[in-house]
């Protein structure tokens, strides 16, 4: 099967829709009733229009997942982070957005991680350019979008100027600039709710309702530790593949690569200062584990490879339609 995303060719991505629909199919089959994770106040807006856990939820999620998937391969292929272009990238994306059923519905982290998406191609745009106050300005205005649909997306922000400072120096005014591209959102959507009389609830909803320390919801059972086991296992594999990442690598990759295990560990940021956290939080992990996965399948010999992801597929859908066992 990863015989059809090695290649670079854009009707290949007819394969990857397919594949996304494939892997997220159970929810269409039997959707469960799991709690979301706190959404933000254009999640809140978004929701008004489309349920999450509706037909057109479900497609809209599925969808999203897709270009998410086709941004992150223009992202790799565009920068030459992995050794061959192909789709791969993408197709790993999918696959850990599809991981758990707790990922199939229309979440507050599926909508955000367009702007993690859109945040990691304008910090690697930025590399090696005297002037890039374009770029900079966008980290923060798409960090501080991000936030409006997940208030954790607010690490963004902080992934941006570890970033910056990795691949290019990093003066005081490029600071204010991405400060700068942080608050228009807010001072934008901020000002539309005041002027309609609704600036309460803007607060309420955005800033009150999404912080807390180690705010975690809900009660653990036998697949939450499986899924916990998974999720250990993938982090453990990612971090003593960091060698093998950068080696042979020139030294722009190896900065990106740097980029992308920043963009772990900032991620459990979040825990500090984030609200009422479900399991489907952990997708703020998966736009830089998708690609980094994507390395060791690229690295690996292609029977293993082939046999390694055909387990991890059957595993995973078995643990999505757990609820007929």
């Amino acid at each position: 099967m990863l015989a059809l995303f090695r290649t670079n060719q854009f009707m290949a991505n007819i394969f990857l829709l397919l594949y996304a629909v494939v892997i997220r199919g159970s929810v269409f089959m039997q959707p469960e009733t799991v709690t979301l994770s706190q959404p933000g106040i254009f999640t809140e807006l978004l929701y008004q229009w489309i349920s999450p856990f509706s037909t057109e939820g479900f497609v809209l999620a599925t969808i999203l997942v897709f270009i998410q998937a086709i941004l992150i391969n223009i992202i790799v292929g565009k920068n030459r982070i992995a050794k061959e272009i192909s789709l791969l990238p993408g197709m790993f994306y999918v696959l850990l957005s599809s991981a758990f059923n707790d990922f199939l519905y229309l979440s507050p982290l599926i909508l955000a991680n367009t702007f993690y998406i859109i945040v990691l191609m304008e910090l690697f745009s930025s590399y090696r350019k005297y002037s890039a106050a374009g770029a900079i300005f966008n980290i923060g205005l798409w960090a501080g979008v991000g936030s409006l649909f997940y208030g954790s997306h607010l690490f963004l922000f902080i992934l941006g100027m570890a970033g910056l400072g990795i691949l290019r120096s990093f003066n005081i005014k490029e600071q204010l600039m991405a400060i700068s591209g942080l608050l228009a959102p807010y001072i934008l959507t901020g000002t539309y709710f005041f002027l309609t009389d609704q600036f309460a609830e803007f607060w309420q909803k955005q800033i009150q309702a999404n912080f807390g320390f180690l705010d975690l919801e809900g009660t653990p059972d036998l697949i939450f530790y499986i899924k916990m086991g998974l999720l250990g296992l993938l982090l453990v594999t990612l971090i003593l593949s960091y060698n093998g990442y950068t080696k042979k690598k020139n030294i722009q990759q190896q900065k990106y690569i740097n980029v992308l295990f920043t963009g772990l560990l900032l991620s459990v940021l979040p825990l500090l200062f984030q609200a009422n956290i479900h399991l489907d939080h952990l997708l703020i992990l998966v736009p830089t584990a998708g690609i980094l996965l994507s390395f060791n399948f690229q690295n690996a010999r292609p029977p293993m490879a082939e046999s390694t992801h055909l387990l991890l597929l059957i595993g995973l859908l078995v643990l999505q339609f757990s609820f007929y066992w």
